[in-house]
């Protein structure tokens, strides 16, 4: 008897494989889409990759993996010292919920005194 994979059997000709349920919802909710392309996620850069929620290291790993099938890859640096921490992630999101609804976040330098 064989195990399906979910919902990646159904998506992008059934080959989503080695993606988990986790990253393939985790690229969908970001990049609003029911279904998304290699290309599309090769065109996502990597630190922007650590800030969508659900995707830390380890899944970086699969989605280059998964991108290498293609002929693709998102550049890993090899060293620890990129890590983005919990709060950076947590910040970054709180960024995009706010760009979402229509406001503009602008560096100290960026605003006008009044």
């Amino acid at each position: 008897m064989s195990m399906q994979q979910g919902p990646a059997a159904t998506d992008f000709d059934g080959c989503y494989a080695p993606l988990t349920n986790r990253q393939i919802n985790a690229l969908k909710n970001h990049l609003d889409r029911e279904s998304f392309t290699p290309q599309d996620v090769a065109a996502i850069s990597y630190r922007h990759l650590l800030h969508i929620p659900g995707l830390g290291e380890k899944s970086l790993q699969l989605i280059r993996s998964w991108l290498q099938q293609y002929g693709l890859d998102v550049h890993i640096p090899a060293s620890k010292e990129h890590k983005i921490s919990r709060s950076d992630k947590q910040l970054a999101k709180a960024k995009e919920i706010l760009n979402k609804y229509g406001y503009a976040l602008l560096a100290p330098e960026e605003q006008q005194h009044h």
